[in-house]
């Protein structure tokens, strides 16, 4: 089977109104890896080199401007060229018969070093002959990972398990100041007069020891409990420090001769340092940009990827071995996060206007809540020792509750009734059914058909009293109905032939699509895209040939 990739993507650009634009693509992926392993009884090691290289024989696109005649062409960089290099090295030691030492290091080198346009596309202006702070960004980002791990067995009918993981992504790119030239506008303000912008390379070092045992308590019957904690700290960010505390307890007990089943209960809490929701922002503007803009994030905002949260999960499982022919699994996963906002009660940013902070609740804003449940089950039954049929079926949703409010240092003081809050819930469901099947020993034939059904729904509401009130957002779905035939032919010792059949047939529903023509929104310039819709056949034929 031939794949054709696209030779285009879409991008957004803006000027004085949004369009949606075509790009060209012209990509090529290098990658060589090399491992030397020695081993012995007692010890063990690999040693390893991976180097890769994205090259992009496009620098830069052009797109014609509809919206202004004084800006004709809107420019954008592409991804750049760049490349990377790891080393690494993985081990083990039989300390003793019931102790063993396993670790693994790498050291990886990111970079990228391609040449910056000019600040803008649009000739005669300020911005042409502006002199940018260096010829390219001279990126460079160091990762470096040490995992180590000792297992051993300190008294009959217990194991133990004791990790510590070392984990650093380090930015390396230099830092400069920027003049902003926004929108390919022909002019640019002056170095230094409060428009300037920084960059602002993040790193990130997290720590992470662990400790787990399990116990035979009684016959057959195993406890299984788990202790870790993470340490992270960021550059730049939110949060200058997180901790992160897990504790896991899970038994294990065959019910009868034909049954196991497991149940287990997990709750982490993510704890940390005082949160700044604008560090960002003011790192990266100039400070006379910040004296009329104090801040760009509502203070009391919580990033649920830096937010304090407690987690409670509940899963179990269970196989059922029903006769010879017969066996059953399945299993049921559920949980339930809920966040906890630090320092809300009073503007975390002296300098915002007290007209935000008049306005500001004192309760966190962003994600308040998410929670999940997954369920599956899986049948097999062979009925011939040449045939074996399986059939599953999945079941998972997840839903998110989040709170947010629009600020503005003009309208906030004198319209505070601006709170919204939005519950977004996917459901998936996913069924298939199969067989495997040898009819005598050169042939093995395989039939596998799935159906799967999601749905997004996603309700907006506003405070009490403020008009007009929202309204719920049309629901998304997809539903695919996929068939896989297969048949595989060994002629010979040394030629196998392998014949494929794939059908896949796609609806989905998209309003974000199916409403909007070129042309449906004030101000943006669409596609015209409608959502995925496709019915295909696609047929293969592979030959596996052996010289010896």
């Amino acid at each position: 089977m031939l794949f054709f990739p696209a030779r285009t993507r879409l991008t957004g650009l803006y000027q004085t109104r949004a369009m949606i634009v075509p790009y060209p693509i012209d990509e090529r992926t290098r990658q060589m890896e090399a491992t030397l392993s020695y081993a012995t009884k007692v010890a063990q090691l690999q040693l390893g080199y991976t180097y890769s290289r994205f090259s992009n024989s496009l620098h830069e696109f052009d797109a014609q401007n509809p919206f202004s005649a004084a800006v004709p062409n809107l420019r954008m960089s592409l991804a750049p060229s760049n490349d990377f290099h790891q080393f690494n090295a993985t081990g083990g030691y039989n300390i003793s018969k019931v102790s063993r030492l396993t670790g693994k290091f790498s050291y990886g080198i990111a970079r990228q070093n391609e040449d910056f346009l000019p600040y803008s596309a649009t000739a005669g202006g300020t911005a042409a002959t502006a002199v940018l702070p260096r010829g390219s960004l001279d990126g460079k980002v160091v990762n470096t990972l040490l995992d180590l791990a000792l297992t051993t067995k300190p008294v009959d009918k217990m194991n133990l398990k004791l990790g510590y993981q070392y984990r650093d992504n380090d930015n390396r790119t230099p830092i400069a100041r920027f003049i902003y030239a926004g929108r390919d506008a022909a002019n640019v303000a002056a170095v230094n007069s409060g428009s300037d912008r920084t960059n602002a390379p993040v790193s990130t070092t997290e720590q992470r020891v662990l400790a787990e045992a399990d116990y035979e308590i009684a016959d057959r019957t195993t406890l299984r409990a788990g202790l870790e904690r993470s340490h992270k700290t960021y550059t730049l960010s939110d949060r200058n420090m997180t901790n992160t505390d897990k504790f896991s307890l899970d038994l294990r007990r065959p019910v009868s001769d034909e049954f196991l089943g497991s149940v287990g209960y997990v709750f982490t809490r993510r704890t940390g340092s005082e949160y700044d929701a604008n560090r960002f922002f003011r790192e990266t503007h100039a400070a006379g940009y910040l004296v009329g803009t104090p801040a760009i994030t509502t203070p009391s905002l919580r990033s649920y990827m830096y937010s304090d949260y407690d987690e409670n999960r509940v899963r179990a499982s269970g196989n059922w071995t029903v006769s010879e022919t017969v066996s059953l699994q399945g299993g049921a996963d559920n949980y339930r996060q809920r966040s906890r906002g630090t320092g809300c009660a009073t503007v975390a940013d002296p300098a915002v206007a007290a007209a935000i902070g008049v306005a500001i609740p004192d309760t966190c804003l962003g994600r308040k809540l998410a929670d999940g449940v997954s369920l599956n089950l899986d049948l097999q039954w062979q009925p011939e020792e040449n045939l074996m049929t399986f059939a599953f079926a999945n079941f998972a949703q997840t839903r998110t509750d989040q709170a947010g409010r629009t600020t503005s240092t003009v309208a906030q003081g004198a319209d505070p009734a601006r709170d919204y809050s939005v519950a977004s819930t996917y459901r998936d469901s996913t069924a298939g059914l199969g067989l495997k099947w040898q009819p005598e020993e050169k042939w093995d034939l395989g039939a596998t058909y799935v159906h799967q059904l999601g749905t997004g729904l996603t309700n907006v509401s506003t405070a009490s009293g403020v008009a007009p009130a929202a309204t719920p957002v049309p629901d998304l779905t997809t539903r695919l109905h996929s068939l896989q035939l297969y048949a595989k032919l060994t002629y010979s010792k040394q030629l196998s032939w392998r014949f494929n059949y794939i059908y896949e047939n796609l609806k989905s529903a998209d309003w974000s699509y199916d409403v909007l023509g070129a042309t449906s929104v004030s101000g943006v310039l669409q596609t015209g895209l409608i959502p995925p819709r496709y019915s295909n056949h696609v047929f293969g034929v592979s030959a596996i040939v052996r010289s010896w």
